[in-house]
């Protein structure tokens, strides 16, 4: 739902079907990316490129990342620092260039004037890294694998750090903790908040096809930390509210009193959200990390809105609101709650 603007039934309409005809074309795009990626063997490092990243640039795309997951473990009883003679840990880059710095790990955009960082010219392109020292620890990069499409990169590169997270892990000590087992019951129930997670959060056409009334409301920061409600209520349904934190936890869901549904309705009525008119150039808003929606279908009304960095208005008041009715705080969904 978080697109900065707002929208009548038919601007909602036109937008989900520019997103549907630009994922089409995304998707072609990626399925042509050809991606040779390097890893080393010893400390992790992955350095990721493209020969051809795409018709708009002039050069290859290089990335670098690297994490030694100190501070998922740090915290734990059993933490033992690792020791190692690693250099340059905290140099992590990503930028269009041709060439890399072995000595330090910058990216170079031409050669002929060498590296900018250290003045180094122990520098090559992409295309020459295999068994070349890596910038980190200083290894051979021998780990070259070679992928024809994205969804292939995208893949592998999740079990990579889940490897890698697990060799820190061992690294510094740490136990890995114990699964939780859950009933079948249990399992059963987390299925279905999670099923309807993802239609509360992905569906697009979930508020404008529901055959009652529903308001959707939404708020994410850029670290998709924050919380969604969903409230539908109709005159053969009861006043079902559903309020959620990132991936179901928490998850508060109950029947509200004709009050509180007064409440909220009030608000809309106060700040007039079916008819004004909230700001003027939506381009013109700066994106400061974190963003409002609300969606609401009432009768045969519409409107969509969604603001980046609003702290005050319809949005933030409806947002406090339905925490309010959930009996959670802010600071129980946000560590930055103000």
């Amino acid at each position: 739902m978080i697109h900065t603007g707002q929208r009548n039934r038919e601007q909602k309409l036109k937008l989900i079907n520019n997103l549907e005809k630009s994922q089409i074309k995304l998707n072609k795009w990626l399925s042509k990316r050809n991606i040779i990626l390097y890893v080393c063997n010893e400390c992790g490092l992955q350095i990721k490129f493209e020969p051809k990243a795409g018709k708009k640039l002039n050069s290859p795309y290089m990335s670098y990342s690297y994490n030694n997951y100190i501070v998922w473990f740090e915290n734990d009883e059993n933490f033992k620092p690792f020791k190692n003679n690693y250099k340059n840990t905290n140099n992590i880059w990503s930028k269009y260039c041709n060439y890399i710095c072995l000595n330090c790990g910058n990216g170079v955009e031409d050669i002929k004037n060498g590296c900018e960082k250290c003045e180094n010219n122990n520098i090559v392109s992409g295309n020459e890294l295999l068994e070349k020292p890596c910038p980190i620890c200083g290894t051979a990069l021998n780990d070259k694998i070679t992928f024809n499409g994205y969804k292939t990169y995208s893949e592998k590169i999740d079990k990579i750090k889940d490897e890698w997270f697990n060799i820190y892990r061992e690294r510094y000590g740490v136990k890995e903790h114990e699964q939780i087992h859950l009933t079948d019951e249990e399992k059963i129930e987390n299925n279905r908040k999670m099923d309807l997670y993802q239609i509360y959060t992905m569906d697009y056409l979930y508020v404008l096809n529901n055959p009652y009334n529903v308001l959707r409301f939404e708020f994410r920061d850029a670290w998709l930390q924050g919380y969604s409600c969903i409230l539908e209520w109709g005159d053969s349904i009861e006043n079902k509210f559903i309020l959620f934190g990132n991936f179901i936890s928490p998850w508060i869901e109950k029947t509200i009193e004709t009050e509180e549904l007064e409440q909220i309705l009030g608000l809309l009525h106060k700040y007039n959200f079916f008819k004004r008119r909230f700001f003027l150039d939506k381009y013109g808003l700066k994106l400061d990390g974190y963003t409002f929606g609300l969606e609401v279908k009432l009768d045969s009304e519409y409107r969509e809105l969604c603001i980046w960095g609003i702290r005050k208005g319809i949005l933030y008041d409806v947002g406090m609101l339905l925490l309010k009715i959930s009996g959670k705080e802010f600071k129980d969904f946000y560590e930055y709650a103000w």
